[in-house]
């Protein structure tokens, strides 16, 4: 099966920008998975994130996953310039007291420049998550979304979101993780 077929799935998961990628799971899950920061570090804006953040920017590092049971369903990393955000919710994200998701339904924040493809197709982050699918026993093609926000009109964050093609194709025909994890 080549990727782009087997990827199907995972991509139909990406299909509504304006959905939350945790929303999107839910609807098709029938549960909401729970969010799991892996890291978060303050640094300068890594390469990938500039433009359009400012390559000086202060910047926090947050590398997430959602997960159902033990099962990872997704792997995601922003790059958020606390600056620009209201103090707040700069606050609560970087205390990891609030996800990312809800930061963004702030009606000042809007998302945009989203594009979806295979992993493959964006450079310098792809060894880095497809790592971290590996490391957790999931191999094969992923699908990835990446999107900009702003918040009052003003760059604020990069998003990428990573989802394992081949779970997500077993997750959407059995319709129960146990089962899509135990063929990965």
């Amino acid at each position: 099966m080549n990727p782009a077929a087997s990827c199907a799935s995972a991509l139909a998961i990406f299909g509504d920008s304006r959905s939350s990628l945790v929303s999107a799971m839910e609807a098709v899950l029938g549960r909401r998975p729970r969010l799991q920061v892996l890291s978060a570090s303050r640094c300068l804006a890594p390469d990938w994130s500039v433009p359009p953040l400012s390559p000086d920017a202060d910047i926090l590092l947050r590398w997430t996953a959602y997960r159902l049971g033990s099962i990872d369903l997704s792997r995601h990393v922003a790059a958020v310039d606390l600056s620009v955000l209201d103090p707040a919710s700069a606050n609560s994200l970087q205390m990891g007291s609030v996800g990312l998701a809800q930061v963004l339904e702030d009606p000042r924040i809007h998302k945009m420049e989203a594009r979806v493809g295979l992993l493959h197709e964006w450079g310098t982050l792809d060894q880095k998550l497809r790592r971290s699918f590996e490391e957790s026993g999931t191999e094969g093609p992923s699908a990835s979304r990446r999107y900009v926000f702003t918040m009052d009109g003003v760059p604020a964050g990069v998003v990428v979101e990573v989802l394992p093609c081949e779970l997500w194709r077993r997750l959407t025909q059995s319709g129960h993780p146990e089962d899509a994890r135990s063929r990965t």
